[in-house]
């Protein structure tokens, strides 16, 4: 299984906190062990991705 959530939390007027959840499950334990190192790595490119976009784009 693979679940995967956004969260934006306003923090100020010009800020927010970005929440990125992923929950997945597979039948084997190495894979899943093995999943859970590739996909953490994953999650945080894709944020950075998404903050740097965000910043382009507010910024012009």
């Amino acid at each position: 299984s693979f679940n995967a959530k956004w969260r934006f939390e306003a923090l100020r007027r010009d800020a927010c906190k970005i929440v990125f959840h992923l929950e997945f499950e597979f039948k084997s334990g190495i894979v899943d062990f093995a999943a859970e190192k590739l996909f953490s790595s994953s999650a945080n490119n894709l944020v950075d991705a998404l903050v740097g976009r965000a910043k382009q784009v507010c910024s012009s």
